[in-house]
């Protein structure tokens, strides 16, 4: 059986606020986007019933951008 990896950087973020940590940026609407686009990928590839591990950063836009491309398989914090 092939296996495949997939690695990708999470989608655009908001700016950061005053005082506001950079790991808890959200992603902005063309992040969700960018998000949904990479879902689409991987879907067309074979499909997200084939992941077995999805894994991110603690960052809330890592995270958040992880769960829309996996189809909302929580995943593993680095």
């Amino acid at each position: 059986m092939i296996q495949e990896l997939y690695i990708f950087r999470h989608g655009q973020a908001e700016p950061a606020q005053k005082g506001q940590d950079d790991k808890d940026r959200a992603l902005d609407d063309v992040g969700t986007a960018q998000a949904i686009d990479i879902f689409s990928i991987i879907e067309a590839r074979g499909g997200i019933s084939s992941i077995d591990k999805v894994v991110s950063s603690n960052a809330e836009r890592a995270i958040k951008t992880a769960l829309i491309a996996s189809g909302y398989k929580q995943p593993e914090q680095l």
